[in-house]
């Protein structure tokens, strides 16, 4: 029969496994692009950056991002700087605005993705 250390151990490796796979589910918001939902155009919009506005324009062709041009003019260029150019090939790779932010400069990078997804939500 099964002792209770063997049952423990099956229940904990199972409950494990639920955990795990449960991590495996795609990203609806990085894959709502791939069927080219937006409508083409170029879409512009604003957000509050560390140190001024940040702004994002996003063009749109054949329902897929084809460019992003992201400004910060007060941002500073060591780090909000550096994290605009950073992220603007990250975005047009995802073809989402659900990117990782850069370290140190977590402001300028949310406001960075809270102006594309801005843009973005223009094209829908």
């Amino acid at each position: 029969m099964w002792n209770k250390k063997t049952v423990n151990a099956a229940l904990c490796a199972i409950l494990l496994s639920a955990l795990a796979l449960s991590g495996c589910q795609g990203n609806k918001a990085a894959e709502g692009n791939a069927s080219g939902e937006y409508k083409d155009g170029t879409y512009t919009a604003s957000e509050q950056g560390f140190a001024g506005e940040v702004s994002a324009t996003v063009v749109v062709e054949g329902g897929k991002i084809t460019d992003v041009k992201i400004e910060g003019k007060d941002e500073t260029p060591e780090k909000g700087g550096a994290a605009i150019e950073e992220l603007q090939p990250k975005i047009l790779e995802a073809q989402s605005a659900d990117v990782d932010a850069v370290a140190g400069a977590t402001v300028t990078s949310d406001a960075v993705k809270k102006a594309v997804s801005a843009a973005l939500d223009q094209a829908k």
